[in-house]
């Protein structure tokens, strides 16, 4: 006589079955939505950006008329860090593009070939009337935008680099971690529904099945 199939061990075969494209299900979900948070992190950061660089450049532009400033780098230092905070921006370089010289560093860093050529580029923009530069740094990533501002008291143009932060992978998993728990435990319960389902679909025939053919054995 043939040994009757255990529902809870046909339950378990078919959720184990289940197992690999649930998991792809929700690794394909996670990559979704890990990329849709990141680029809405990273426009959100970007207007963030636009409206700080107008706020930073009035300030610059007002500390570069300042004489006592200029001939006090304590002090200039000071203001400066300072409204960087305020602005949420995470690096500050001013540098003559003429003269090579450097009037501000909150890191010790100078500007790279890169960024002299940038500077240039910045100048170019100014004289056509154009926006200020702005270039994505995918190594650090930051946004960097690079203004010209200009000192009437040394009757110098300084390009300013200032670096805002851009959205990363860790931040975007903490905003989508709520999505991300909820989908998992959505598409487990799912599973465990089809698994119970089918299990029952397959069983109930069987049974019915070898209930009747007892019948007819018991009948001969």
């Amino acid at each position: 006589m043939a040994r009757p199939i255990r529902k809870t061990t046909l339950f378990l075969r078919i959720a184990l079955r289940l197992i690999f494209p649930l998991l792809f299900l929700i690794s394909a979900f996670t990559a979704v939505q890990l990329t849709n948070q990141l680029s809405f992190l990273n426009k959100v950061y970007e207007i963030q950006s636009h409206i700080s660089l107008q706020g930073m450049t009035e300030i610059l532009n007002r500390n570069l008329a300042d004489a006592d400033l200029l001939q006090n780098p304590f002090l200039l230092k000071a203001k400066l860090t300072g409204a960087m905070e305020t602005h949420g921006i995470t690096e500050l370089l001013i540098l003559d593009p003429l003269t090579r010289e450097t009037l501000f560093t909150d890191q010790d860093k100078d500007f790279s070939r890169e960024d002299l050529v940038s500077a240039e580029q910045s100048l170019l923009a100014k004289k056509e009337g154009k926006p200020p530069l702005f270039l994505i740094d995918r190594e650090t990533q930051k946004l960097n935008a690079f203004v010209p501002v200009t000192s009437p008291v040394r009757q110098r143009v300084y390009i300013a680099k200032m670096g805002f932060p851009l959205g990363n992978l860790k931040l975007a998993l903490q905003k989508s971690m709520g999505a991300l728990i909820a989908m998992f435990l959505l598409t487990l319960l799912s599973g465990l529904v089809i698994a119970g389902a089918l299990s029952r679909s397959i069983v109930k025939p069987i049974q019915s099945l070898n209930k009747a053919t007892q019948e007819m054995l018991r009948g001969q």
